[in-house]
């Protein structure tokens, strides 16, 4: 993909994944049709088009070894970074594994049922309309776990720069989504047929997985 100046795109997909403390522990290790919650988050992300390389971003907490582990199996690139600072984890990742990136796509490791069209048509949106990100989670249309949040590079290096509050270092877009008057930021729209609000695709809790 190029964008209108004639400069290439080079996007990358970085699997945000760790067993850590949460509601729902490892579950992203929890068995998912013929595989891993996680390895169907991987093969699904394969599936996009409009991505050129994928990294997995753990932590180098030995409790995520089981996610390096499935990397290797699934010949993918793990690197190892903060454990809660997603912000440094994602872009230490994209500067180890992936340094020609101008594009990145955080995807959760907990929404096995990502939708690979339309990760692509976010991706797409981004580069055609020259966006620093855009998002389908905010003011949800689309269901939720069913696309993925992208931004260039450099709105990820601008985050990393200067939000410093803990929120924004976990959750990556919220420093945009906060101060929307300084960056070119968009709401992801559903298409009509997959115009779902009130579906929640993610794996938050046990009962989500059941």
């Amino acid at each position: 993909s190029t964008m209108k100046n004639g400069a290439s795109e080079v996007a990358v997909g970085v699997i945000v994944a760790r067993v850590g403390p949460t509601r729902f522990p490892a579950k992203m290790l929890f068995p998912f049709g013929s595989r891993t919650i996680l390895e169907t988050v991987v093969a699904r992300s394969r599936e996009c088009r409009l991505i050129q390389k994928i990294v997995l971003a753990t932590t180098v907490s030995e409790i995520d070894d089981p996610i390096v582990e499935i990397a290797d199996r699934n010949k993918l690139v793990a690197v190892r970074g903060s454990e809660d600072d997603v912000v440094s984890r994602m872009l230490f990742a994209v500067r180890t594994a992936a340094p020609a990136a101008t594009i990145v796509v955080r995807i959760c490791a907990d929404n096995p049922m990502i939708m690979p069209s339309v990760v692509d048509d976010a991706i797409a949106t981004v580069i055609s309309d020259g966006l620093d990100l855009i998002t389908y989670a905010e003011f949800p249309t689309i269901p939720f776990g069913y696309s993925a949040v992208t931004m260039t590079r450099r709105t990820l290096e601008r985050i990393d720069r200067e939000a410093q509050e803990l929120q924004y270092r976990e959750h990556v877009e919220n420093y945009c989504i906060d101060n929307p008057e300084q960056f070119n930021l968009r709401y992801q729209l559903a298409r009509s047929e997959i115009h779902f609000p009130e579906l929640l695709l993610r794996l938050d809790y046990e009962a989500d997985y059941n």
